[in-house]
């Protein structure tokens, strides 16, 4: 298993050799390195440390890097992608990769809109994927309340950071999937919240988290955070009426009641106050 750190280093000396003499023949030993460390990757890494699992992929993106705008680019990185992937699937603990899918997702997208690369972006987009998938299987498959935690944080995570990718890059890929982002994020918070909830009342809950929604819709000047919060305001709405006022004791019933009146006398405020600038952030 030795073998996988050494065909790493000696690939990225071979390919360093290659740019720095302009020497055609060693790019041939460079990529055979290459390729033998990607295909020691496949065969070893499960054994290995995880320290030592993750040269190749180092390799692989240095490579990809040292090669400028060649096909190394357009390879090199879906391929270190894809195992990353491989590399959390057998290293990673199963409570932390909707987190770790995320982060690596914001340090893609990131690294992608800085150097206006759209390669970068979409891998970030796969990852950030990734992670709202794994946040859906824990949520329906809880592996236990200390990851909870985690899964809340990827999502936040992930949506913070495409956000801030489309203000380095506010042309970039991320521009497209933004509001496919902001309604995933909203529907996954509203699920775990449902299902995390420490409140007696779940339309109580809602409603702190519909008023949060349309306040990040207001300040980020993002109308389908108010639109998500208004959303979840009627969801609220119809739930007090269809569901607590039959099955609450009369303390909940009217804490939920309470709550609702609270947060709709805020938001109508909101909207009055600044009818003008929603009006052109529309």
């Amino acid at each position: 298993m030795d073998v996988m750190p050494a065909a790493a280093t000696a690939g990225l000396v071979w390919t360093g050799a290659t740019l720095f003499t302009g020497a055609r023949l060693l790019s041939f030993a460079g990529l055979a390195f290459s390729i033998a460390t990607v295909l020691d990757f496949t065969v070893w890494q499960s054994g290995s440390h995880w320290a030592v699992a993750l040269l190749p992929i180092l390799h692989v993106g240095i490579v990809a890097r040292l090669v400028g705008k060649r096909s190394g680019v357009r390879v090199g990185g879906p391929l270190a992608a894809i195992m990353l992937l491989f590399w959390s699937w057998e290293h990673i603990p199963a409570p932390w990769l909707a987190l770790f899918y995320a982060t690596a997702s914001v340090a893609t997208g990131v690294a992608g809109a800085g150097a206006r690369n759209a390669a970068p972006s979409w891998i970030s987009v796969a990852l950030g994927v990734q992670a709202t998938a794994v946040f859906w299987l824990h949520l329906i498959l809880p592996p236990g309340a200390s990851a909870a935690w985690r899964d809340l944080a990827a999502l936040v995570i992930f949506a913070a950071g495409c956000r801030f990718s489309r203000k380095l890059w506010p042309g970039g890929p991320l521009l497209q999937i933004a509001p496919i982002v902001a309604w995933s994020t909203m529907t996954g918070l509203a699920a775990w919240v449902a299902r995390h909830n420490a409140l007696a009342s779940l339309t109580a809950a809602w409603s702190f988290l519909a008023l949060g929604f349309f306040t990040a819709g207001f300040a980020l000047r993002d109308r389908h955070y108010r639109f998500g919060g208004l959303a979840l305001l009627g969801i609220s709405v119809g739930r007090v009426f269809f569901v607590d006022v039959w099955g609450f004791e009369p303390i909940y019933r009217i804490i939920s009641f309470i709550v609702l009146g609270i947060v709709l006398l805020v938001v109508g405020y909101g909207y009055n106050r600044f009818e003008e600038r929603l009006r052109r952030w529309l």
